[in-house]
């Protein structure tokens, strides 16, 4: 498993863009979207890390994760990772 890192932040979807900047919610960027991508393709939580560590994508550690997806379901308002990725 590869995921691809841009140079530069970017959103991953320009329509969420609008919606967080909107809303004072901080950036939805490259590494957002890799995680959620990963969660999409069903890995888990553990998988991620792994393999954030094996690319040296920063933060990779397990709690590092759950605590940005966690704020990412409080910014997007849902009870869980499936719906977070069916939002995203």
């Amino acid at each position: 498993m590869y995921w691809y890192r841009s140079p530069e932040p970017q959103f991953w979807l320009p329509h969420l863009e609008g919606l967080l900047r909107q809303n004072n919610q901080p950036e939805f960027g490259d590494y957002e979207a890799l995680l959620l991508e990963a969660l999409a393709q069903s890995y888990s939580q553990e998988e991620i890390s792994s393999q954030f560590k094996r690319q040296k994508i920063s933060p990779s550690s397990l709690s590092n994760i759950e605590k940005r997806l966690h704020q990412l379901r409080e910014d997007f308002k849902t009870n869980n990772v499936t719906d977070l990725v069916s939002i995203a």
